[in-house]
């Protein structure tokens, strides 16, 4: 169910319908207009799914748009598409615990669902019919309560499609030297390992890594799984490439990163965090123009730069293969990382600004 495919495959459709108490109900789908295999320019990616929505809003009351496109993009598409009544988004990092209204130059405020990452929790919408427009209110409920009957029979399920692969997965690789975590914009202790297992311990090899925060928690001594790294590229088989950036280069990236991170509005416009840079010193200045925000340290010649790929046409070893390697080379027990990070200049002369500023009285 996609709704602005250029050529939709055999058994995807435009828009899904049903009803519910009385309600016709439209769901249309939109594709990621970033994805690899998207070739087509925006404006024709938009095109085609704005006219796919007013042909499944025809006849139907309630018209929903499942968004896998990232978060700003669902935004704006709630703040843009006509006929919309409200909007769910995937594929972004965000997470919000209640509906956000966007704004719409075509009539009341449209409802954006953010869900987040880490699968924390689900939402329950309910969807009520006045004079003045939909209603709709939305309840979070968090996973680590008690389940309802509803959330049972999907764990029931989910449990019965792992059930084949839980021995490959659940295989234990080795314990965790410290907390693992990667829920920082600037990269977690998940990304200190992924670069030592990169760098294997060479000046000439430092890794940059893109800024997801697909992870595990894991306590000191917990064990560590095949599927816990597997989870470190979204389940992709991100696959291992070297690339050869120029100071100019890495600067530009940094530069793109935090003019998406920091931009208007103020939420991951690529659904990823900053890059992270190991063994590299920079600075971000939140108070200087875009494209001035990056101040990197002068770097040696000569520097591999390791990093992982989902691109079909990354043809290295896959990542989770390459920590499995890590881990046994270091009898399962690996060095505690260091996580990568980043010099914050805040803005001068108002500790307000500070997150480690003190008021004094």
């Amino acid at each position: 169910m996609l709704g602005n495919l250029a050529a939709p495959p055999a058994g995807v459709s435009v828009a899904t319908r049903f009803e519910r108490d009385g309600v016709q109900v439209a769901v249309v789908g939109a594709s990621d207009p970033n994805a690899l295999d998207e070739t087509r320019p925006l404006d024709q990616w938009y095109r085609s799914l704005a006219e796919s929505v007013a042909k499944a809003a025809e006849g139907a009351d309630l018209v929903v748009l499942l968004a896998d496109t990232g978060s700003a993009t669902a935004r704006w598409l709630a703040g843009t598409l006509p006929r919309v009544d409200l909007v769910l988004g995937a594929r972004g990092q965000d997470f919000w615990p209640t509906l956000i209204a966007v704004d719409t130059p075509h009539g009341a405020p449209v409802p954006l669902c953010l869900p987040g990452s880490h699968a924390s929790g689900f939402f329950h919408l309910s969807c009520r019919s006045t004079q003045s427009g939909w209603q709709i209110h939305a309840d979070f409920q968090r996973n680590d309560v008690t389940p309802d009957a509803a959330a049972a029979e999907h764990q029931t399920r989910f449990d019965a499609l792992r059930a084949p692969y839980a021995g490959w997965l659940d295989r234990p690789l080795g314990s965790a030297p410290g907390w693992l975590w990667r829920r920082d914009s600037v990269g977690g202790s998940w990304d200190g390992l992924i670069a030592a297992a990169l760098s294997a311990n060479s000046d000439a090899t430092r890794a940059l890594l893109p800024g997801l925060r697909h992870d595990t928690l894991l306590a000191p001594g917990e064990t560590i799984t095949r599927d816990h790294l597997w989870r470190l590229s979204g389940g992709h088989p991100a696959r291992v490439v070297d690339l050869a950036p120029d100071p100019d280069a890495l600067k530009r990236l940094l530069e793109r990163a935090l003019d998406s991170s920091l931009g208007l509005p103020l939420i991951l416009n690529d659904s990823r965090d900053l890059p992270r840079l190991s063994a590299t010193h920079w600075m971000l200045d939140y108070g200087a123009a875009a494209g001035e925000r990056a101040h990197l340290d002068a770097l040696p010649g000569g520097i591999t730069w390791r990093s992982f790929s989902a691109r079909p046409q990354a043809g290295g070893e896959p990542l989770w293969q390459r920590l499995e390697r890590y881990l046994n080379d270091h009898g399962g027990t690996p060095p505690a990382p260091t996580p990568p990070s980043v010099e914050a200049r805040y803005v001068e002369g108002h500790p307000g600004w500070h997150p480690q500023a003190r008021l004094s009285v």
